[in-house]
């Protein structure tokens, strides 16, 4: 779904507090940023939506407006990824059909109603991703990621 930027977290934020708690919280640093590979770093300690939160507020400029990563949050329920694109859009993905009428429930509570069609910029629509000046550059998010608790994780390991 698409969230005006300024609502973007509200809403990534409501919809994790769907559950209680989640297994890993991770980064996808894009390889599209200073062409390198795609890096994930996963914390495992990021587990309730209050947490996450948290650490997305005091990083916002690292993780929700950071045009080069993906954030998700994921639960084992259904396996569902709870993701915040490179886009910048909130991308959800289950195989559990309770869980995915939760979060369309709660986002038609919010004022979201479905949409047979998402118009979005991977119609392969010319854009940029851009991150704010003040945010970290790759290499330092790297470093600060490690140092607060993240660890490099190569999916299918």
């Amino acid at each position: 779904m698409n969230v005006e930027g300024k609502h973007l977290l509200e809403i990534y934020s409501l919809l994790l507090e769907l559950s209680d708690s989640y297994q890993v919280f991770w980064y996808l640093l894009h390889d599209h940023w200073e062409d390198a590979e795609d890096r994930f770093l996963v914390n495992e300690s990021l587990d309730t939506p209050t947490a996450i939160v948290s650490h997305l507020l005091e990083n916002e400029a690292d993780s929700v407006l950071n045009g080069h990563v993906t954030l998700t949050a994921y639960r084992k329920e259904g396996s569902t990824n709870v993701n915040l694109s490179d886009h910048k859009q909130i991308v959800i993905t289950t195989y559990s059909d309770a869980v995915a009428d939760s979060f369309a429930y709660a986002l038609n509570q919010a004022g979201y109603p479905e949409m047979e069609e998402l118009i979005s910029i991977q119609r392969r629509i010319y854009h940029w991703h851009y991150r704010p000046s003040r945010s970290r550059s790759r290499e330092d998010l790297i470093t600060y990621l490690h140092a607060i608790g993240f660890n490099d994780w190569c999916p299918g390991d």
